[in-house]
């Protein structure tokens, strides 16, 4: 089972680099028509603000294909799992203290009184396809 495990994350390894790949790609090819239509259209440059957006979004992309910086990686997406189980655990021992031991220690149908409905509470509604 472990082999498999990690055969399917080489997998996954590889398909990311290759979206990666393929975004470096559509990035140089748009930004080079970019920059002629920029040239073409006039003194006055812009180029640079999409470059630069765009080029901060393949960095990004980068990094987490490549886990440069150990952050959106397996590794940080396990420490952050590991995180909110301990917070859960230490809320349920918390809720485990704060109750009443006669309170835990009893069956449920005498910790919490059954509640019989008010008759006069109810709401009728008329059956289907009667008038």
């Amino acid at each position: 089972m472990d082999g498999l495990r990690k055969l399917l994350m080489a997998q996954q390894q590889v398909a990311d680099i290759k979206a990666f790949y393929a975004h470096v790609v559509a990035y140089v090819l748009v930004m080079s028509f970019l920059v002629a239509v920029n040239f073409v259209d006039g003194p006055e440059l812009w180029v640079h603000w999409p470059a630069l957006a765009w080029g901060l979004g393949v960095l990004v992309h980068a990094a987490a294909v490549y886990n440069l910086g150990g952050w959106l990686g397996p590794h940080w997406e396990n420490r952050q799992l590991h995180k909110v189980l301990a917070r859960e655990a230490a809320a349920r021992r918390e809720a485990s203290r704060r109750m009443p031991v006669e309170a835990a220690s009893a069956p449920r149908s005498e910790a919490v009184p059954e509640r019989k409905p008010d008759p006069g509470n109810l709401v009728h509604f008329p059956r289907p396809g009667s008038r």
